[in-house]
């Protein structure tokens, strides 16, 4: 269980069982990977030696954009509204907020209340707590990187006090 600070809010997340996972990976996979030849493409040759001499920078890169373009588009066009319902039906039941300047924890295990807190927070954090979800779950599967989020180190006083 982690307690993942997004934009002033709490989200207490706790990992999903392997079938859930294997699932939300697998609409990850099926939408994104066939797109990462594409975004190679865009980026061009240069990148793997620049990153094997440590000289990369985005400045430093010829990136042709027309083909960044399409990499993402495809992504897009693969991903449906039932894929991203599924993928929040799984962490939204795994999941709940405190939201900021409140005390209660409020679950995100049902669709009426996530649709009543994102509207609340907004699309730029649902996108952070989505990003948050996949960290929690599959940070082991990806190489290490900067998260749009904060997790709280050490077992808060709440998360103590409801074991």
């Amino acid at each position: 269980m982690s307690d993942i600070e997004i934009d002033g809010n709490v989200y207490r997340f706790e990992k999903l069982g392997t079938k859930r996972a294997r699932s939300v990976l697998l609409i990850l996979l099926r939408t994104v990977a066939p797109s990462l030849g594409m975004l190679g493409e865009a980026m061009g040759a240069q990148v793997a030696s620049k990153v094997s001499s440590g000289t990369l920078s985005l400045a430093a890169l010829d990136i042709d954009f027309a083909k960044l373009g399409a990499a993402f588009g495809s992504a897009i066009e693969k991903l449906s509204d039932a894929d991203v319902d599924a993928v929040e039906d799984a962490f939204g039941s795994k999941c709940a907020v405190i939201e900021s300047g409140k005390e209660k924890w409020f679950p995100l295990s049902s669709a009426t209340n996530r649709e009543m807190h994102f509207d609340h927070v907004g699309l730029k954090t649902n996108l952070r707590w989505l990003r948050a979800g996949f960290e929690e779950n599959f940070a082991d599967f990806f190489p290490k990187r900067q998260s749009a989020a904060t997790k709280i180190e050490g077992e808060s006083d709440q998360a103590k006090a409801s074991q």
